[in-house]
């Protein structure tokens, strides 16, 4: 799966994708951005996590979750129906998302917030697409004139309105537009826990932050998947270096603590 194929239909101004026997994706006819992955990939690292891991009865926390496109799939028959909370900050995304959700039987959660290292208050959010708004002013510049104001809510805080009794740790998808690590800070309880982080670090960003503060945490391990070599274990940051190779495009990344059950998902025999 993670594929836009031609199955389109249209409605009310937005192109209706039928991903797989029982999932719809709903996005506006003139969106380039979705409308780019018809015939490639979206996030393929992530498609192969969700199906080795179907039997697992984990939540999946989707952070930065745009339209919901992972919500629908990780929530579908086909990635075996987890529970899933999506997080948007986006008023305008916010609307789709909960769209989406309802054409699709209302099987996940919506919640309208940002994701921020601590509780309460309001944060500004940047930016002129529905992608890549951030809460960072420089992350586009000459955003600052396109703003909203959202609620805050950290990581942990998810966990304790939405996984009050959850056994398995959660997978947090975390796609937060140049703040992961703030949000990693404010989610501590759920990393101690054993979550699965799958992590954005931009190209933009030369020296790696999002890594850089993983691998100075020294407990958890991080992978990077090539579509034909396989996982590779991130050590150094010179590593990474070599797969950022263009600024323009996000690198996504697992992180996991040794010894919970993600990490024998990740590293177990391929599937």
């Amino acid at each position: 799966m993670g594929k836009i194929d031609s199955r389109l239909h249209f409605r009310n101004g937005l192109v209706c994708v039928q991903l797989n026997a029982d999932s719809r994706f709903s996005f506006p006819a003139d969106d380039h951005y979705w409308a780019s992955f018809a015939n490639t990939s979206y996030e393929p690292e992530l498609a192969w996590l969700l199906s080795r891991a179907a039997d697992l009865p984990y939540v999946m926390l989707d952070c930065g979750a745009n339209f919901g496109y992972w919500s629908i799939l990780a929530s579908s028959g086909d990635y075996g129906r987890h529970p899933v909370v999506a997080i948007e900050a986006s008023r305008a995304n916010f609307e789709l998302l909960v769209h989406n959700c309802r054409d699709n039987d209302s099987r996940y959660q919506c919640v309208h917030a940002a994701i921020a290292e601590r509780p309460g208050g309001t944060a500004r959010l940047f930016g002129t697409h529905h992608y890549g708004r951030s809460l960072r002013v420089d992350w586009h510049p000459n955003s600052e004139a396109h703003f909203e104001d959202v609620d805050v809510l950290t990581l942990d805080q998810l966990a304790e309105q939405f996984l009050p009794d959850c056994s398995h740790p959660p997978l947090i998808k975390l796609d937060v537009e140049g703040v992961e690590i703030q949000a990693m800070r404010g989610g501590s309880g759920l990393l101690d826990r054993g979550a699965l982080v799958f992590y954005e670090d931009h190209g933009k960003e030369p020296t790696h932050p999002v890594t850089d503060y993983i691998l100075s945490r020294g407990d958890m391990e991080i992978w990077y998947r090539h579509d034909e070599r396989g996982l590779t274990r991130i050590l150094r940051l010179d590593q990474v270096s070599t797969i950022k190779i263009n600024p323009r495009f996000g690198y996504n990344f697992f992180a996991v603590r040794p010894g919970s059950p993600w990490s024998v998902v990740l590293t177990g025999e391929s599937g």
